[in-house]
């Protein structure tokens, strides 16, 4: 049965209108080979078409690069695999290194304690003369000759003042 039927039942359905055809012409029907080569049937034909044959070296040709793209974009498992283990050895060393950091850090912390706790008499109160050689200090350690805000100097000076002020009143 030709297809020209079964559109003719589709547009009448859908109001579209048609003009008189010919039933049973070749334009209205399909043929074997047409069937066989859009693989609506099953079955042997003899030679292919020639768009057939050019469908049929696209789609391989489109395969064949899709191959070549990723075999050339993407690097190979092996390398991935040796990449993420160096990643995993350069994080153990760094976590390592800082654990380590932070363990000197903490020791250093604790001997300049216990190098300041030996130094400096308990309970002393800041003076005048303390403010000024903590000031003293700083200008000669800083490039720049001066105090840092808010820094040890400017806090023992306002420490020094206090005591003064608690000094004249009592």
């Amino acid at each position: 049965m030709g297809y020209g039927y079964f559109l003719t039942k589709v547009f009448q359905h859908l109001n579209i209108p048609v003009e008189k055809g010919k039933i049973g012409t070749a334009k209205q029907s399909f043929s074997l080979t047409t069937l066989v080569e859009c693989e609506c049937i099953e079955g042997k034909t003899g030679p292919l078409s020639k768009i057939s044959q050019l469908i049929i070296e696209q789609d391989q040709l489109k395969h064949e690069l899709e191959e070549m793209i990723v075999r050339s974009e993407g690097p190979s498992t092996a390398e991935v695999n040796k990449l993420r283990k160096k990643n995993d050895a350069l994080l153990a060393q760094n976590v390592a290194l800082q654990e380590k950091l932070i363990k000197d850090n903490d020791e250093a912390n604790a001997k300049l304690t216990l190098g300041a706790t030996k130094v400096l008499p308990a309970d002393k109160s800041a003076t005048r003369q303390d403010a000024e050689g903590v000031v003293g200090a700083e200008l000669r350690n800083k490039q720049d000759m001066s105090t840092t805000p808010g820094g040890v100097a400017a806090s023992v000076t306002v420490a020094a003042r206090m005591n003064e002020r608690s000094q004249q009143q009592s």
